[in-house]
């Protein structure tokens, strides 16, 4: 895998928080294998989740990680 896509930084994201997000397990590394392979389709898109708190932790987690995320709280 490349440096583009290693194993995202999570110490922003405490225990408690995960009361209320979906806590990554192997489906969600499977899924950044993925997404890897569609990257420059992805870079194109935007971000949602129904879920304020799952937003508001990508955001975190992409700050964290040197990356630019704006997630829209929407209910599609």
């Amino acid at each position: 895998m490349c440096d583009k896509f290693r194993t995202p930084l999570l110490g922003n994201i405490s225990e408690k928080d995960f009361d209320l997000v979906y806590e990554p397990a192997e489906d969600s590394f499977l899924l950044l294998d993925v997404l890897e392979k569609e990257d420059e389709f992805l870079q194109r898109l935007n971000c949602t989740d129904i879920n304020p708190k799952a937003a508001e932790m990508t955001h975190l987690t992409a700050l964290r990680n040197d990356k630019k995320v704006e997630p829209v709280v929407c209910n599609l």
